[in-house]
């Protein structure tokens, strides 16, 4: 199972062309601000596919991929016999800290802008450089349980999900 976002819910995230033409359609409906009503439809949709696996509660991450093409950075997690991938497409900003022989997430979760874990998150990112100028990304944190802890700023998210 393939999850993500279009503007029409379809099964495929767009990156930023997606997410401008997502800002032109609020615009055009008159939107009296724009960002912010723009943010919280696509922080919502990221909601969406993280909650249809309950955050990644629990589950083992067991890989960790970069792609320079893509500019994404591709987690590989496992849960008894399910497997899946959380890929992070036009990254701009990463900080992964305490990666150990064992890596247990509580949570992936979309910082909003104006919470105080967006503020902290901020923070972990600041010791990054920006791979591109680039300033319209959205924050995930990967929170653990045990081992490595996940910050990156970026355009879209694909879900990959398989039974093994």
């Amino acid at each position: 199972m393939s999850v993500g976002t279009d503007v029409s819910g379809g099964a495929h995230a767009r990156g930023i062309g997606w997410r401008l033409a997502c800002l032109d359609e609020v615009l055009q409906r008159g939107c009296g601000d724009a960002r912010s009503c723009f943010d919280s439809r696509f922080v919502n949709l990221h909601m969406d596919n993280l909650s249809a696996f309950n955050h990644f509660h629990d589950w083992y991450m067991d890989t960790i991929q970069l792609s320079k093409e893509r500019e994404t950075r591709t987690l590989g997690l496992y849960l008894q016999d399910q497997r899946a991938s959380v890929s992070f497409v036009g990254m701009n900003r990463c900080v992964l800290e305490n990666l150990g022989l064992q890596n247990i997430v509580y949570a992936i979760e979309i910082i909003e802008p104006g919470t105080s874990g967006f503020g902290k998150a901020q923070q972990i990112l600041a010791k990054a450089e920006r791979w591109t100028d680039n300033q319209l990304g959205t924050v995930a944190y990967a929170f653990s349980t045990c081992g490595a802890e996940l910050v990156v700023e970026f355009d879209s998210l694909e879900i990959e999900s398989q039974a093994s």
